[in-house]
């Protein structure tokens, strides 16, 4: 099995060369054709986040004919979108919300066979086998595909610097030893499984 991680660390939106490189590199992996999830945005208007998305694919590749589609909340569609799309993206936000939707599809793994799952901030934590957060260090065994130990928003002026490293020498003495990657907003990692 084949899947593509692309890891964001948050704050998408600033036209920077981090960002531009970023969704370059998705529509590079997987082609000009993405299915956007805005699950994660609470108390926003999924139509919104789904056309600010769009809209950071097509600003960033303006050489390219980019072809954004929304995730359906309809778990049988959803299952065909993944099977149609080759890149995957995940929004920022509530990241329950993309756990509570991906939780209902039987066969995921399968589905996920040679994807470009491309995420920022809430849709990356839901990928790794222990994560933080700014509430909890968390276990998500069902759903993890890769083997560490994530850190988004890493060096944000969001969270005191004092509540941050506290937070990560928790994370890396929780469960077993596995590497810890700490990402900044505007940057991004790969990993392949």
């Amino acid at each position: 099995m084949m899947i593509k991680f692309l890891l964001h660390g948050w704050v998408t939106s600033p036209r920077t060369e981090k960002n531009k490189k970023f969704f370059q590199h998705v529509v590079k992996e997987g082609g000009n054709k993405v299915l956007i999830f805005p699950f994660a945005q609470k108390n926003r208007d999924y139509d919104l986040q789904f056309e600010l998305d769009s809209q950071k694919f097509i600003d960033n590749n303006p050489d390219l004919d980019i072809e954004c589609a929304m995730a359906s909340n309809d778990i049988g569609v959803l299952v065909e979108q993944i099977r149609e799309y080759k890149s995957l993206y995940f929004c920022g936000g509530k990241w329950s919300q993309h756990i509570d939707i991906l939780q209902q599809i039987n066969n995921l793994e399968e589905l996920l066979e040679n994807k470009i799952i491309s995420w920022n901030s809430a849709g990356s934590v839901i990928w790794a086998k222990y994560y933080y957060t700014e509430f909890i260090t968390d276990v998500l065994e069902w759903l993890w595909y890769l083997d560490i130990k994530m850190m988004v928003h890493w060096l944000s002026q969001k969270y005191p610097w004092k509540f941050v490293l506290e937070n990560l020498e928790k994370l890396k003495d929780y469960g077993e030893d596995l590497p810890v990657y700490t990402i900044r907003e505007q940057e991004y990692e790969v990993f392949q499984v």
